[in-house]
Order: C-alpha cells, then structure tokens, then sequence
C-alpha cells in the first residue's frame, strides 16, 4: 500500500543554504494546513549559518504549531540494530498514517548518497559528506519498502527512497516522529482570565502597555507552570516578581558593583570574574554559576534548551523574554517552598526564601496588597480571546513539552516490550468492543504459538516433573 501526504511542493526548496532543517519543519507543518515563514522556523529552532545544531529542537516547535505529540528517537549505532530499523519503520507508518511527516537528520557520504527507487530520478548530492535534514512524507509497503522524501537541498526535490538505505544514513543522528491517531480539532477557547490591563495593574503601571502585552503568554504561561493558579499564590507571585523585576521593567541585575557584589566571586560556585558573568537574571534573579548550571540542567530535561549547560554558556539568555519567567519558575518550583508560603500568605517567609532577608519588603507588602485585591481576575488561563494561536500554543508549551517529549517514547517502548512478550502490539477487540484474547496474544512462533511467559511456564513445569522423577527413581534404587 502507497500513502502519501498532501503538501505544498513549491515550498519544499530552503532559502539558504543552511536553512534545511527550518525548511523541513515548514513543510512538515504544511501538511498539517499551518502555514509558517521559512525564516520564523529559523529563528524558533535556533538555525545559523553552521545549520541546526540538533534534531532534539524540533519537537517543541513541531508541537507548538500542531500539538501532535512528536518526540525525538536517537540511532546511536551505525550501522542500525534490526530492532532500531522496525522501530523507525513503525515510527515512519504510524506516523503519517495519523497525518503526520517525519523530520530525520542524516549523515551521507559520496559512497551513500540517497538514490531513487520506484522510477524516481536520484537527487544531484555532492560535495563531499553532506549532513542534512529532510521530511518523510510517504511510504510503500508493497513488495521491497520504500519512502517518499521531501528533500529541500538537492532537486529533483521529491523522490522515493529505499526505507533500508534511509535506515543506514540517519546513524549516528536521529527523527522525530508522532506516531498515533491524527490530532481532533481543537475545542473553541473559553473567556479570558489574566489580561495586560490587569498585569500592568498588578505591576503598578511600570513599563508601557504594550509591553505588558507582550509579556502576557509567557507571565501567564509560567504562572500555570508554577502552579500559582489560586488567588494567594497569584498575589504573591505577582508582588515578588514585581519587586525583583521592577514592575517587568529589568531581567536583569544592575551592577555597581556594589560591596556585596564584589564578594561575588570566590562563592556561589563562581571562579575569578563570574561573579559578573553569573548576575542576577530573569524575572526572580537566578545568581551564580551554580544556579546557571543546575536552572540549565533542569531546563534541557523539559525539552525547553539544546544542552545541558546552555544558560552556563549563554547566560546572556536568562534575561530575555524566552527565558526570564522560565527561570523563575525553575527557582519556585525547585529551590524553595513558595507555594506552600503562599498558601500561608507569609509575605516575610517568601521574602526570605527569595531574597535571603527581608530586603524590599515593605515594597513587597504593598504589591502583595494591591494584588489581593485583584482577586481572581489574576489568576491566569491558558486560553484567552486576546491572545492568538501561536501565543496560546506557547502558554502551553511549559507542559505540552515535556509530556509530549517523554511520553511518547515511552508507550512506544511499552508496546515494544509487550510484543516481546506476547507476540503482538495492541489488543484486538471484536465488533462488539470485547477483546478477543487469542488475537492480542498470538504468541511466536519458535515457541509453538505460546507467549514467553508460557514458554517458560512450560519450561519449569518440566523441570519440576523431570526432578520428581528423578527423585522416585532415586527412591526405588534405595529399597
């Protein structure tokens, strides 16, 4: 059987030459019916003129426009295991039987350069090893298996591939793939909670309006994934916020230095001239080298930075507006029990647990007032009829991310498990909805139609029955 996704072939060649993996993702997406900018998907992936750094940036993007559940599966060994080559083939199938492409990075020298099957012309690769992304948009199980690319580097620009030499080039890279059913259409967003004009009350009218626009997805968004949906954390997480940022007008720490800050160095796991480097950054002042290393840590778990010291090597990006709500969630969630002080409405205990004294907190007291009194109209909400598709996907990505990156592998994982096990995938059900046994556990073959826990079931009994045996032979010899 040949399936193939509907895309817009005019879009599939990248408009530079180093802008192949935002080229595939904008293809990808146009299966989908979203329609993005070549230019915006490099900027979300972090593309630059050495290309896209890893194939482990794609999900996030992917699921901010679609909310498909793609996730990334490594293939470290070259050449690829048989259980990594049917894992990719399934991973391929169910993935664009659900309507979905697949964006896979490989890894081509002139003796593998991919070649057409099917009548398809081969594309005109050269140049020496050319490492590069490109869409699976297809596949055809009859006979020898094949897939159909979309290949934004080379013309002719769309041609069918052999799935075995496709499995041989992605080595030592990886895909990402959202196998499962196609997404149903999302359900029309409820009213609006927080809004700029209630964050800007909230921050005492700090900085412009539209910038408290601007910053609304991602405060709100953060709000959600600190778990400050009550009245009291809310409060309290706005009146802090509000102190150490400045009513959002800095994300970052002013520097004298002051005396206090010229003790930086030699502490907080800070070297000569770090106590600089690792200022206070983000919307709750993420300082030093230690808390750069551990936020990063915990970030590149979430799916939310490439690597693992990013913010070590970068700290310049704490500040901005990706990142500084990201930081102080890492820092309420993590570091200290805010949410519990919260609950208590202990504006002192908070103060400490932020600022290590009570530095700020008459401020402090005031904007926790002023908040209160907002009530609920601070509590945030992933939806809202002020903010567009893309700023609504983003206010889910704090959790979308980073259920989608693990859940995904991991039910593939079960499945693969269970079909060891028992010798099939799913559970087969009857027209009347009842599971019909004999077919959800066919068993292997080898092992005459039994699954392996009857196998060995089968094995034991042996043993056991061949041992009292060999125990009443044993007895008769005695008499």
């Amino acid at each position: 059987m040949e399936k193939l996704l509907d895309y817009d072939r005019t879009i599939v060649p990248q408009e530079t030459g180093y802008w192949c993996g935002p080229a595939s993702v904008q293809v990808v997406l146009n299966s989908l019916g979203i329609r993005v900018a070549e230019k915006d998907m490099a900027r979300e992936l972090g593309t630059t003129v050495n290309g896209t750094n890893w194939i482990g940036s794609f999900p996030q993007v992917l699921n901010r426009y679609a909310d498909a559940g793609y996730f990334v599966v490594e293939m470290p060994h070259d050449p690829p295991r048989a259980e990594q080559k049917e894992r990719l083939w399934r991973d391929l199938v169910e993935s664009i039987n659900g309507g979905r492409g697949v964006i896979v990075n490989i890894v081509a020298p002139p003796s593998n350069y991919p070649r057409g099957v099917k009548g398809s012309q081969s594309p005109r690769y050269g140049g020496g090893v050319v490492y590069h992304y490109m869409s699976v948009m297809g596949y055809d199980d009859a006979g020898a298996r094949a897939v159909w690319i979309a290949d934004s580097g080379f013309q002719p620009q769309g041609y069918w591939m052999a799935f075995d030499q496709l499995a041989t080039l992605i080595p030592p890279k990886g895909y990402t793939a959202a196998p499962g059913p196609a997404t149903p259409a999302p359900a029309p967003a409820p009213a609006a909670g927080l809004t700029a004009e209630t964050l800007a009350a909230a921050m005492g009218n700090a900085v412009p309006i539209d910038r408290y626009r601007a910053l609304l997805p991602a405060f709100s968004a953060a709000m959600v994934a600190a778990g400050c949906t009550t009245v009291e954390r809310a409060a309290m997480w706005c009146a802090q916020i509000g102190h150490e940022s400045q009513g959002l007008g800095l994300f970052r720490e002013l520097w004298g230095p002051t005396p206090d800050q010229l003790t930086y160095d030699g502490r907080m796991g800070n070297g000569p001239g770090d106590g600089f480097r690792y200022r206070g950054r983000g919307a709750i002042q993420v300082t030093g080298r230690d808390h750069y290393t551990n936020f990063s840590g915990w970030a590149y778990e979430r799916g939310r930075v490439p690597t693992r010291t990013f913010f070590v090597d970068r700290p310049d990006a704490l500040e901005s507006d990706e990142y500084a709500f990201l930081g102080a969630v890492w820092y309420w969630t993590t570091q200290r029990p805010l949410n519990e002080l919260s609950d208590a409405c202990d504006i002192a205990g908070a103060t400490r647990a932020i600022n290590g004294g009570t530095n700020g907190l008459a401020d402090r007291q005031l904007r926790y007032q002023r908040c209160l009194n907002l009530g609920a109209a601070l509590l945030p909400t992933t939806d809202s009829e002020e903010l567009t598709v893309a700023d609504i996907e983003r206010l889910e990505r704090f959790i979308a991310d980073f259920l989608v990156g693990y859940l995904g592998p991991a039910l593939s994982d079960i499945k693969d498990i269970r079909e060891q096990l028992t010798g099939g995938r799913d559970l087969v059900r009857r027209e009347d909805g009842s599971v019909d046994l004999a077919a959800s556990f066919p068993g292997w073959p080898q092992l005459g139609g039994d699954t392996v826990v009857d196998a060995l079931g089968i094995v034991l009994q042996n043993q056991v029955n061949t041992a009292l045996r060999l125990d009443a032979l044993d007895g008769k010899g005695t008499n």
